[in-house]
This record gives C-alpha cells, sequence and structure tokens, in this order.
C-alpha cells in the first residue's frame, strides 16, 4: 500500500493562480516523487522519478521545491495548505 511521507502545496501570485503540489510516496518497491502543477480551471500536469533509497527520493523531492521557491525566478511559488487540508476544517 503506498505511503505518503511528506507533501507540499504551493501556489504562485499570478493571474491564473499558478499552483504546484510535489509530494514522496513509499512503495513497496522504493520510492517515487511526484509533482502536479497547473492553475485554477485548467488540468493538472503530473510527473513522477522513482528512486530506490529515501535519500535519493527526498534529494529529488528538496531540488524541486527549492527550485520553485527561490527568490529572483520569475514566478515564485509560496507554501500554502493544500486545498484537501482545508476540507477538513
Amino acid at each position: 500500500m503506498p505511503k505518503v511521507l511528506i507533501q507540499t502545496y504551493l501556489e504562485a501570485e499570478s493571474p491564473r493562480h499558478a499552483w504546484y503540489q510535489i509530494r514522496m510516496i513509499q512503495l513497496a518497491e522504493g520510492f517515487v516523487v511526484e509533482k502536479k502543477s497547473g492553475s485554477h480551471g485548467h488540468k493538472a500536469q503530473t510527473e513522477a522519478w522513482f528512486r530506490w533509497e529515501t535519500a535519493a527520493a527526498r534529494k529529488v523531492y528538496d531540488k524541486i521545491l527549492k527550485a520553485k521557491t527561490k527568490t529572483g525566478r520569475k514566478r515564485v511559488y509560496r507554501e500554502v495548505p493544500s486545498p484537501d487540508q482545508l476540507e477538513l476544517f
């Protein structure tokens, strides 16, 4: 049974409310880093990268997160609560 180990939801201040979600999932065979991105009103784009070891998967996860939140880039994302988490309240 897959288990989500860590997940981050990002949003950018943009006209179409761009968003980006990354998560690290543990499988029986290894780990997957999955990213979904898009904007409100549009279908999400999904990509995934498989790694055998936790450290290697975490390195991919951290690299993506750092790149998306780096100041000085054209579209800077900031971490926000996931829409799924907000539905709990």
